[in-house]
């Protein structure tokens, strides 16, 4: 029976990357920009990107994060806006499903 309820879990697919909903602790949407130190990136709100930021940073890509429980985070870029609010309709229809 264990089996079973383990296929029943509601599953989402971030690009080539599948997860089981009740097994991941974090979820979020972040800009990612250059944070001035050689190659490494930081994360901030697309809140704050939206809202006059972007004049202000120099952009990496929007991205997907996502924490599975007892893991590390894992990171998924995108190359424009568009290409990441298309990746978060599709999740959302996956776990709706």
């Amino acid at each position: 029976m264990a089996i079973y309820r383990h296929l029943m879990k509601k599953k989402f697919r971030v690009k080539d990357r599948e997860f089981i909903l009740d097994d991941v602790e974090r979820f979020y949407i972040a800009v990612v920009i250059k944070s001035g130190y050689g190659d490494e990136t930081t994360e901030i709100s697309l809140e704050w990107f939206d809202n006059g930021g972007s004049s202000k940073v120099d952009l990496v890509g929007f991205g997907i994060f996502v924490t599975p429980k007892g893991g590390e985070n894992e990171r998924f870029l995108f190359k424009s806006r568009e290409e990441l609010d298309t990746a978060v309709g599709i999740i959302y229809n996956q776990i709706k499903a």
